[in-house]
């Protein structure tokens, strides 16, 4: 039988991503997914599709009919009473009319990922799922697989407080789930909204609707799972299928590829979808907003619970008095089986379980090197790569130093000669004034010797003050020393008025603003290239920390040292490398140099490993770095065993039978319905049962 082919289309309030998928052999298999992208208008958004469309449909098997049929995955504040809000459902229309696609169903985002944890994880879903987007954030509920409400919340600055606000609208005042999910956007935002989540102090919100039993664990939905998610749930509305694997890291173009998620195969069945167009009672109808799409729309719903029962149940016919006296027999047989079918069903237990985390730590050296291409884990030697980009900038600062400038005093001093013998003086020589000011020689001169002790030789020369200022302006008459000369010997005077001295004070580049400024914007442009670099990385990489290298190619200061300004420009520009490795190979090499110390019961995944990494040295494209491994270990717990150990049994018995747990703390149930105190103990029902594993703080 010839392949299949549809395609998923998660259209959220700023975001589109697409996926293209078969059913072969009663299974669903999805062959691409595309990146996804942000949109702003619809216009935008036609274009944007046009190319998610275009890279999905990369790996579509050249004798494969282009697809038609697709089925769209929407955010919870697009659905009203289980139809897309005539406001939204013209985005679909346009992305339908332009791609001539035919809508066959739509699934909410929200339900699809609870439904698939539920499956990937052996227990119903009990956490907060919150979609974001740049303008608001839907938030819906979920306890034991059920939704107890969902809202959505206009964006402020505080994201932490825009949950706070969401969830204190939801009526119940019981704990909320200890477990927060975000999906919406891409993957880099999400870690970005993660990081902001996990730093808020959820436990002193202030709204008395608003109860953690303790800080709650935080993660997000990747984008690829939520596109597995919908595409399932499509495969589930053409037909009956058996299960749905989702996109590898390297899609090979040929049909017959074994594509694997790294969840495996999940069950249409077992994510509660209804299989068959005809299942939901709104599938044959138009959505209620009026505009009329190709094919069918209807929403994709979990099944109704009519279709878990068994068999109906049939009574005997009996007449007259016997069928008097058989009546509240067979009453009293429907109110047990109505009460036992009650107590099977309905109890339900979120059982917290606290355990001390291992730690474990080491340290290695490990090589990166441009020359391999396979990671040698036993060497500690991974390929690396070398990235590079150029970036100019210029940067303005204010003068800092100070400069005295002015006119220097000048004028004639006679100078006199009492020894007997010709003096000759060279220009420049110093000439002593009174109060130290000193004055210097314009020219040489020769002073002729003394005629007698009381006739000194003499001749006026021309002096010039060596300093600015004022002070500088001395009097005709005033004397001077001569270089080392005894007074006695040789001295000067003022022959006419020393004058023209003056000086003022002004703001000037110092060498310590060039430097400054230097610093500054170097380190300004660095920061920006790195970015940069770090963009140029694509999702599977990372730039490692202490590889950056800069190389100034050009700068020009608008002033030099000592130049008269206020402020001085720089214009530079900057060449920075750095080094890249697969952040899949820096987690296996992470493992490997802790495998050897993890202790029985305890389990090693690589989303509790962190590595640090510095630089010893660089040689002809070889790295060699230390790295420093840490890792927090919890326990390996199957959450379907502990939940057989601990069913039936009241808290005290169950809180006994989890000791045996390695770093077991402690332990938390909440069991409800809380109906007449009836429900204390915890279900016998497994299905019924929440495990949740939690590091103590």
């Amino acid at each position: 039988m010839e392949n299949q082919y549809f395609w998923s289309v998660v259209v959220e309030p700023n975001w589109v991503q697409v996926a293209l998928w078969t059913i072969s052999e009663q299974k669903a298999r999805v062959i691409s997914v595309s990146k996804g992208a942000n949109w702003d208008s619809e216009k935008d958004v036609l274009e944007i599709v046009d190319e998610e469309f275009s890279e999905a449909s990369a790996l579509l098997p050249d004798s494969a009919p282009e697809p038609d049929a697709a089925v769209f995955g929407v955010s919870p504040s697009w659905v009203s009473d289980g139809q897309i809000k005539k406001e939204r459902i013209s985005v679909i229309r346009e992305i339908s009319k332009n791609l001539s696609l035919k809508p066959r169903g739509f699934v909410v985002l929200s339900e699809a990922i609870a439904h698939e944890i539920k499956v990937s994880e052996g227990a119903p879903l009990s956490a907060i799922v919150v979609g974001i987007n740049t303008k608001d954030i839907d938030v819906t509920l979920f306890k034991l697989g059920q939704i107890s409400g969902s809202v959505q919340v206009a964006r402020s600055t505080s994201l932490p407080d825009d949950l706070v606000e969401a969830l204190a609208r939801f009526e119940s005042r019981d704990a909320l789930p200890s477990r927060i999910l975000l999906y919406g956007g891409d993957d880099k935002e999400l870690e970005e909204y993660k990081q902001v989540l996990t730093t808020a102090d959820f436990l002193k919100s202030g709204h008395e609707n608003v109860k953690f039993l303790h800080m709650p664990y935080i993660e997000f939905v990747p984008a690829q799972k939520r596109m597995v998610a919908v595409s399932l749930a499509g495969a589930s509305e053409m037909e009956s299928v058996g299960a749905v694997s989702g996109p590898g890291d390297n899609l090979p173009a040929e049909e017959d590829a074994n594509v694997k998620d790294a969840q495996g195969q999940v069950s249409a069945q077992d994510l509660g979808f209804v299989l068959g167009g005809g299942a939901s009672p709104e599938a044959d109808q138009p959505p209620r907003s009026g505009v009329q799409l190709s094919g069918l729309f209807s929403r994709i719903r979990p099944p109704n619970i009519r279709s878990l029962l068994p068999v109906p149940l049939s009574l005997p016919t009996l007449g007259g008095r016997g069928r008097l006296v058989a009546i509240p027999a067979i009453l009293f047989v429907i109110l047990f089986a109505a009460l036992l079918l009650f107590w099977w069903f309905v109890p339900r237990a979120e059982v917290s379980i606290f355990v001390s985390p291992r730690r474990l730590e080491n340290t290695a050296e490990v090589v990166f090197d441009e020359g391999v291409d396979e990671a040698d884990f036993a060497g500690r030697v991974l390929p690396a790569r070398k990235v590079s980009t150029t970036i100019e900038g210029q940067k303005t600062a204010s003068a800092t130093g100070s400069k005295t400038v002015g006119e220097r005093a000048v004028g004639t001093v006679t100078l006199r000669n009492g020894t007997s013998q010709d003096t000759e003086l060279p220009a420049g020589t110093v000439l002593t004034g009174p109060s130290g000011l000193t004055f210097t020689l314009d020219s040489e001169v020769t002073i002729e010797a003394a005629v007698s002790p009381t006739e000194p030789g003499s001749i006026d020369a021309s002096v010039t003050a060596d300093e600015f200022g004022a002070e500088y302006n001395l009097a005709s008459g005033e004397s001077f020393s001569v270089s080392n000369f005894p007074k006695s010997e040789m001295d000067g005077i003022v022959a006419e008025d020393l004058t023209g001295g003056s000086s003022r004070e002004i703001v000037s580049v110092s060498q310590s603003d060039l430097d400054n400024l230097d610093e500054s914007l170097r380190g300004e442009l660095t920061e920006k290239a790195e970015s940069e670099l770090t963009g140029e990385v694509v999702g599977a990489e990372i730039l490692l920390r202490d590889t950056t290298a800069t190389n100034i190619t050009g700068a020009d200061f608008s002033h030099r040292a000592g130049d008269e300004a206020s402020t001085v420009e720089l214009v530079m520009e900057l060449e920075v490398t750095g080094v890249v490795v697969l952040k899949d190979l820096v987690r296996e090499l992470a493992q490997s140099v802790l495998s050897e110390q993890i202790p029985e019961g305890f389990v090693l995944r690589s989303e509790q490993v962190e590595t640090d990494f510095s630089l010893v040295n660089e040689k002809d494209g070889v790295w060699t770095f230390g790295v420093q491994v840490i890792a927090n270990l919890l326990p390996s717990v199957d959450p379907g065993e502990v939940a057989r150990k601990i069913a039936g049994k009241n808290k005290e018995e169950a809180e006994e039978a989890l000791k045996d747990i390695p770093g077991y703390k402690g332990a938390e149930a909440s069991v409800g319905p809380k109906f007449l105190g009836l429900f204390r103990n915890i279900p016998r029902n497994t299905n019924n049962i929440s495990i949740e594993v939690i590091a103590e703080r």
